[in-house]
């Protein structure tokens, strides 16, 4: 059941990129005066469409429902008629090619933007993750410590409880993007004071 789960969701989200990806094509064809035959969800044969009144784009829906696509007039085509239409993506000037061309790549850092700003502002927690999944995170962490701590036995040991505590916090979901996330590694796992450091240096 998991593992179909896993399935759908990538599905779904790659789906959700793909067409992002394409609206991203097709709002700047539209812009740049080129006609847009259809915009397709899934992988043909189609099962459905439709074209609402006044447009000159077909919106279908197609059998795979796998990612999608934008058809643009005059993309593919070798007719010399098609070709020096005005409506043509081949008639265009290279700049407003390239401009399509990069729009889907656009649209995909702008949403990865918006949901990445998103996360922050509301916190994130991590999707899909047990506690058990943070185990290496102790282990690394306390060969780090032991690294930091080769100084002496009780900066080693005090680094080591450190780690663990944080691996501790980290299983436990305290680990946030708000100040209570923040709040909650300082108060569970308390570090020597930068200038406790720089004495021991100086000694």
């Amino acid at each position: 059941m998991t593992l179909f789960l896993t399935i759908i969701a990538f599905v779904v989200i790659f789906s959700v990129l793909v067409l992002i990806h394409e609206f991203g094509h097709y709002i700047v064809a539209k812009k740049a005066g080129i006609k847009v035959e259809e915009f397709g969800f899934g992988i043909p044969p189609k099962i459905w469409g439709f074209k609402p009144k006044k447009s000159e784009t077909q919106f279908t829906l197609n059998l795979i429902p796998f990612g999608g696509f934008v058809r643009l007039y005059g993309e593919d085509s070798h007719d010399p008629k098609v070709l020096k239409s005005s409506r043509s993506f081949a008639s265009k000037s290279t700049p407003v090619k390239l401009a399509v061309v990069a729009a889907g790549v656009v649209m995909n850092f702008i949403l990865a933007f918006v949901l990445l700003t998103l996360g922050f502002i509301f916190g994130m927690q991590p999707l899909l993750l047990t506690p058990e999944d943070f185990f290496w995170l102790e282990e690394i962490a306390i060969g780090a410590a032991r690294m930091a701590g080769r100084g002496g036995h009780g900066r080693a040991a005090q680094h080591e409880l450190v780690a663990h505590e944080l691996a501790v916090v980290f299983a436990d979901g305290a680990l946030r993007s708000d100040k209570a996330g923040v709040a909650e590694i300082g108060r569970r796992c308390p570090l020597p004071h930068r200038s406790e450091h720089l004495g021991q240096t100086r000694a």
